[in-house]
């Protein structure tokens, strides 16, 4: 398996040494699949049809709750 780095034009990079130089992929217990080593860096790709792509992240960004526990629990006597 190679393990060079390749950009590609869709990435987004969360670490700046990805950006600049691009990934340091190292193999998954998956053969298809492969993982950036930088720290900070969550890049993902798999093997398909003779490329590697990349996988989109599906990281949503949890809504804010405000109710506190003490509220939560007032109204149980």
């Amino acid at each position: 398996m190679d393990n060079a780095t390749q950009k590609t034009g869709s990435e987004q990079f969360t670490n700046s040494l990805c950006r600049d130089i691009g990934h340091a992929w190292i193999s998954t217990t998956a053969s298809n699949f492969r993982v950036c080593k930088r720290k900070s860096c969550s890049a993902v790709q798999h093997f398909r049809e003779g490329q590697w792509r990349d996988v989109p992240s599906r990281v949503k960004k949890l809504p804010d709750h405000t109710i506190e526990q003490a509220d939560f629990f007032s109204g149980i006597e």
